[in-house]
């Protein structure tokens, strides 16, 4: 032990003097460690206070250094400066985290993937969720047994929870760390709760169904809750709304599987699933979700205690925002808690990143061992913060060559010390092609789980789209069978509030089975609006066994002034006829006076073939009465029949308004 002391105590010295480099001061030190003599002792004192004097007067500030027993450890980092002992971390260190903080270039992803090799090495699985640079794929010609996901490669489906995870306790899940993601507030996740446990539902989720909704689905049901009557200016509606659409249409398809990736796969390999093609909102969420789908997957199935799988996170900000702890109206951050939770089931967390200033309070103050290498700036306050360090240690910081790094653990030896991180060179080459064919089998191994999308859902609103409330239905049937029915004779008839009736229309308006016809009547006063049943309505109808009945030529305006003219004339006495068959005559409508004559009723409402219309009509009839919809139009066909007829036959054309056959 006393050679032991001596010799360290020596190569100590030499790290910044010359001490210890002499031959004679060598040997003279080598006698000492085994002769008890007092004059060598005085001789080794006075080379001691020579020698060390450049270290009394600017010490090293990491001194005393750590002994070699509390530096070993089974995942080796490197060696401790300057004793040169090799430095390591414990397996039951990685549970409780581990921070590598340092400026661009310095050592960072150098230092994670020499804790790579040592997992790799102790055969313990790891998942790096890559977003951004990609450089983890270089390791597959070091590492063979490492898989890489390319970003398109990538299927998951949010709204799939972990094997052995009742649905309900993966919909909570959901619902708080999407909510959270998305900035929802408590009002709009009550809706997203809503929409969730109605897409479950209708999915067959609670009774067993292996199928599922995505988010696809869960964006259906919003846009046609949006379409139900009074919902469509609902903010918390629109909000989830527009938050879903933007993911489904960001992950151009990839997450539209009943089932995708079965995640929980991902526990016995090694990992890389590279996320830095998608869009920033989009790959932050995939990150922390897979965090907390591989969490929630441990504890589900009781895996608790030990390492079992680590998760790498490189630029930790992207996960671990200090943003986050600033929404204190949201709770704490889902991705905090995980942290938290992660060292009793046996999840490890590595994270690195340049800014310290930018990662939350919680991965800062969780994590058991923290590197830094050299930084600048603010990051320098922050680190110095968190080490507890002196004026001299922070100054140190500064000045670390590349490599090396200022180390502070929570066990073992508290204060910090230096360590040279070995150098683990890895080649910037593979292609996409390379790593295509060498994950190949694995992502087939992965897409044996995948389901296509259902359409239970799309079915489900297409029947629910043609299916009408019992209000509609009676509206149709009144105006099949009373076609020119104005809405107020309607709702009348109906006997419905005002805003039962609104909602009754809305319905059959939404559905296609009604368009609205305005009719002019050429006076003053508000338009009669008329309901014409579609194409649509008809057919619905048809279904139900109720015909609907084509009256007169034209469309259901012309029809409708059809009718006003009948009703008027019949009204006085006269005998009217609707289009009839009369010795191959054909007008609008033929009303027989008393002494014989007959006269033609011509609805105009257009001036075109109106002259063609009258020839034909004093060919067969007495006179023809000429209706118009406006004044304008009345006297347009007034004057061709003054410039195309003669005096005598122009006494047997009348005009009027067709609102003339309305009653007051």
């Amino acid at each position: 032990m006393r050679k032991h002391f001596i010799m360290k105590t020596m190569a100590a010295l030499a790290e910044m003097s010359e001490f210890g480099q002499d031959k004679d001061t060598q040997e003279l030190i080598e006698i000492l460690a085994l002769d008890d003599d007092d004059e060598l002792k005085r001789d080794f004192i006075d080379i001691l206070d020579l020698e060390a004097a450049p270290q009394i007067i600017s010490p090293d500030p990491f001194f005393p250094y750590p002994s070699a027993e509390d530096m070993i450890g089974e995942l080796e980092i490197g060696n401790v400066i300057p004793t040169l002992d090799r430095f390591g971390l414990n397996t039951n260190q990685i549970p409780k985290n581990i921070l590598i903080l340092g400026s661009h270039g310095t050592g960072k992803t150098n230092s994670n993937f020499v804790l790579i090799r040592g997992l790799y090495q102790k055969g313990i699985p790891f998942l790096i969720p890559e977003v951004a640079k990609i450089k983890y794929r270089n390791l597959i010609r070091k590492f063979p047994d490492i898989q890489v996901i390319r970003s398109q490669d990538f299927l998951p489906n949010p709204l799939n929870g972990p094997d052995n995870t009742r649905p309900i306790i993966w919909l909570g899940d959901f619902i708080y760390f999407y909510s959270y993601e998305m900035g929802l507030m408590q009002r709009s996740q009550s809706y997203l709760a809503g929409a969730l446990d109605e897409a479950y539902r209708i999915f067959g989720v609670y009774d067993g169904s292996e199928e599922y909704p995505t988010p696809e689905d869960l964006r259906l049901i919003f846009s046609e809750y949006m379409n139900r009557p009074g919902t469509r200016n609902d903010d918390f509606a629109l909000r989830n709304s527009q938050r879903i659409s933007m993911m489904t249409i960001l992950s151009e398809g990839r997450m539209e599987h009943s089932i995708g990736h079965k995640i929980e796969k991902l526990n016995d390999w090694p990992v890389v699933i590279e996320l830095g093609e998608q869009n920033t909102e989009l790959r932050n969420f995939n990150a922390r979700m897979l965090f907390h789908y591989m969490l929630r997957h441990r504890i589900s199935n009781g895996i608790r205690g030990g390492l079992e799988h680590v998760i790498i996170f490189d630029e930790a900000k992207t996960v671990f925002d200090a943003n986050l702890e600033k929404n204190f109206h949201m709770g704490i951050p889902p991705i905090d808690l995980l942290v938290s939770y992660a060292r009793e089931y046996g999840q490890g967390v590595i994270l690195d990143d340049q800014e310290a200033t930018k990662l939350t309070n919680s991965i800062k103050a969780n994590s058991n061992c923290k590197f830094s290498f050299q930084v600048s700036g603010k990051e320098i306050e922050e680190i110095s913060r968190m080490y507890c360090l002196d004026y001299k240690e922070r100054e140190a910081l500064t000045q670390l060559p590349t490599g090396v790094a200022l180390v502070k653990m929570d066990e073992r030896h508290t204060e910090p010390f230096l360590v040279k991180v070995d150098h683990f060179p890895v080649e910037d080459e593979v292609s996409d092609e390379e790593v295509a064919e060498h994950s190949r089998k694995f992502i087939e191994y992965l897409n044996k789980d995948v389901r296509p999308r259902s359409t239970i859902l799309i079915q489900k609103i297409e029947k629910k789209k043609s299916l009408l409330s019992k209000n509609a239905l009676d509206y149709l049937k009144a105006i099949a069978k009373k076609p020119y029915l104005s809405l107020s004779q309607v709702k009348s008839i109906l006997g419905l509030t005002n805003y039962m009736f609104n909602k009754t229309v809305t319905e059959l308006e939404v559905k296609g089975c009604i368009s609205r016809i305005k009719i002019y009547s050429g006076k003053k006063g508000h338009p009669v609006i008329l309901t014409d049943i579609t194409t649509k309505g008809k057919e619905y109808l048809a279904s139900l066994g109720i015909r609907t009945k084509q009256r007169g030529k034209g469309g259901l305006k012309h029809q409708f002034w059809q009718e006003m003219a009948r009703e008027h004339w019949s009204s006085m006495g006269y005998k009217v006829m609707v289009e009839p068959k009369v010795e191959g005559a054909n007008t609008d409508v033929l009303v027989f006076g008393a002494n014989g004559n007959r006269k033609a009723v011509e609805i105009a409402l257009s001036q075109n073939n109106q002259l063609k219309n009258i020839l034909r009509d004093l060919e067969y009839f007495d006179d023809v009465l000429v209706a118009t919809e406006t004044k304008a139009l009345m006297m347009k066909v007034e004057a061709e029949v003054q410039k195309n007829l003669d005096e005598e036959t122009i006494k047997k054309v009348k005009f009027c308004l067709l609102g003339d056959f309305i009653s007051e």
